[in-house]
């Protein structure tokens, strides 16, 4: 999925030796010294080149940027940034903030997921001297922290930012503070919230005109923080099922669910998944979590925040093989079910979500330029993407059978073989069938490719494509004569790119 850095099921193993002679070189903050603590001592501010990857034409990358934002130093002597920041990195610098001293630094691990990375300094004497926060394991609802910004001068702005929610209706748990920040401070990502000496949360975006600071919640950069601590990173898990609302009076009949509970419905289980192995099905309706009850549109009392998606108990409060017991509804009975959570890596998903520091796998041949549909490419369509790819996007689970991915021709370059064929009837199209072979993922177009069909004496590529016009086909020896020219004339390295 990643290159190894930056592999969700990465495997990192801390070295007692370092982490112990690291500890001793930075300072530990105690609570009692929060209000002598001084930001320039904990927080870096980072500098990133990137050069993203265009979807469009994979085999071409988009000019680089610079971007920057800040690192706020751990136990270890490791920096905490948003992930965002180091997304598709070429180049990695830390500056201090007090003076201007540069170093390089370097990718420890990422978790897109979860939002956040770790980095080090390539030379760890650039950050002798300075100290480590703790971290929170939570921070309560209405409580006042403080957000460490800084002026264009590199002068701390520390100002008070009060936790109006904590929200988790579509990721993992965020947190939504009230802050005047000053005209002239900034708050990039990575500016950390801090309260009694520990790190709260971690700037995701600040929107000076409506005063409003998201953060990653300590929640989440706990169990990042200690799931790295195992030897092999896991990361946030799930349970593998989906749901809708039970707010219809008729699907409550339908299922003679009484008036006194309340959950959600179950709409489908992903095969292999935790929940299809402790025996959840389609039409149950998921009642509680452990002790939690859930209402009929999924919301549960958490003790420190009201009321939350029951995702939250799933995902952050939950680590890959956590059990949790799901009492149900199934055929006018209560039943439980200890379900045991697991992880989903990201390659395994029908249509990756996220695509990031590498490009996509592709071919190419007499003009047409396929590959698997991924959220990354429709991302970089969010201006027009086309609806029947949002489509499978959002319902992946329940079209897509297990194994299967969406190849799709993204690209339709002139040739001769293509002359009658307009890009506007193709473009976007889903590749069902190629020479007689169903397509289920990429490779399986490499291998029909090797195999034309033989029709009155000629030999042919026949594509057959699931939306009108449904059939594409090109002479396999002319294609071959388009595959020199279009490899010459736009520079592509490789007519066919995988990553494995």
């Amino acid at each position: 999925m990643f290159m190894k850095s930056t592999s969700l099921l990465i495997c990192f193993l801390f070295s007692v030796f370092c982490t112990s002679c690291m500890t001793a070189s930075l300072e530990t903050t105690t609570a009692e010294e929060t209000a002598k603590l001084n930001p320039h001592d904990y927080v870096l501010e980072v500098n990133v080149t990137s050069q993203q990857y265009n979807f469009v034409y994979p085999w071409v990358k988009n000019k680089p940027y610079s971007k920057s934002g800040m690192g706020v130093l751990i136990n270890g002597g490791q920096l905490l940034v948003h992930a965002g920041l180091i997304q598709d990195h070429t180049f990695i610098e830390l500056e201090k903030i007090s003076n201007g001293a540069k170093a390089t630094a370097k990718l420890i691990h990422v978790d897109y997921h979860a939002g956040l990375a770790l980095i080090e300094p390539v030379d760890r004497e650039f950050i002798k001297g300075m100290a480590s926060l703790p971290v929170s394991d939570k921070l309560a609802q209405g409580r006042v922290a403080d957000a460490w910004a800084f002026d264009k001068n590199g002068n701390p702005q520390i100002t008070d930012c009060k936790l109006i929610r904590a929200e988790a209706d579509v990721d993992l748990l965020t947190y939504r503070f009230d802050i005047a920040l000053p005209s002239y401070a900034r708050a990039p990502s990575g500016t950390p919230v801090v309260m009694d000496g520990e790190l709260v949360g971690l700037t995701k975006s600040h929107t000076q005109n409506t005063n409003s600071l998201l953060t990653v919640s300590a929640q989440v950069i706990d169990h990042f923080l200690k799931d790295m601590h195992q030897n092999s990173y896991q990361g946030f898990p799930s349970a593998g099922f989906g749901f809708s609302l039970l707010d219809d009076p008729q699907l409550r009949s339908y299922l003679s669910l009484p008036e006194t509970e309340n959950g959600v419905y179950v709409t489908y289980v992903r095969p292999g998944s935790g929940a299809a192995k402790a025996g959840l099905q389609k039409e149950d309706v998921v009642l509680a979590l452990d002790e939690f009850d859930l209402d009929r549109r999924g919301m549960y009392e958490d003790p420190d925040y009201g009321k939350l998606k029951f995702g939250h108990l799933i995902n952050t409060k939950s680590y890959a093989g956590s059990v949790r017991n799901f009492r149900i509804w199934r055929d006018g009975k209560i039943q439980t079910l200890p379900l045991t959570l697991t992880c989903i890596p990201v390659e395994t998903y029908p249509i990756e979500p996220y695509i990031h520091d590498r490009g996509a796998d592709y071919i190419v041949t007499s003009g047409l330029v396929m590959q698997e549909l991924s959220g990354q490419l429709l991302a970089q369509l969010r201006k027009n993407p086309p609806q029947h790819l949002t489509y499978y996007e959002r319902n992946q689970w329940e079209l897509i059978e297990p194994g299967r991915k969406i190849v799709i021709l993204i690209s339709l370059i002139p040739t001769e073989g293509l002359r009658f064929y307009e890009q506007r009837d193709y473009l976007f199209r889903v590749l069902t069938e190629l020479n007689g072979k169903p397509i289920k993922n990429l490779k399986d177009v490499s291998a029909a490719l090797k195999a034309p069909v033989s029709k009155n004496g000629g030999l042919f590529h026949h594509f057959m494509f699931e939306q009108a016009p449904r059939e594409l086909v090109l002479d396999a020896v002319q294609t071959e004569r388009d595959n020199g020219v279009v490899q010459q004339q736009f520079r592509i390295p490789k007519l066919q790119h995988f990553r494995k």
